[in-house]
């Protein structure tokens, strides 16, 4: 499904809707990625208002890798707020 995502962005500049509720979607990114323009990143946040998000500095596009502690802590606290 990710594949059909990213290409259907890269196509039609549009994000498709998920098929699965919204009440709990956490978007985690870095202010540096180099492989999601700025402008896709935006336009998932606006896609999903309610959604936590949490962006990352200078973690490329890697932030699991470059911050594993952190990354992992807002991961489970997310996890833990929904059980």
């Amino acid at each position: 499904e990710f594949s059909e995502r990213a290409l259907s962005f890269y196509w039609n500049n549009q994000i498709s809707n998920l098929e699965f509720s919204q009440d709990n979607i956490l978007i985690i990114d870095s202010d540096d990625d180099p492989y999601i323009p700025k402008i896709a990143q935006k336009k998932v946040l606006d896609k999903y208002p309610n959604a936590v998000h949490h962006s990352f500095n200078n973690a490329h596009h890697f932030p699991y890798i470059i911050s594993p502690v952190m990354f992992n802590s807002i991961v489970l606290r997310e996890i833990i707020k929904i059980n």
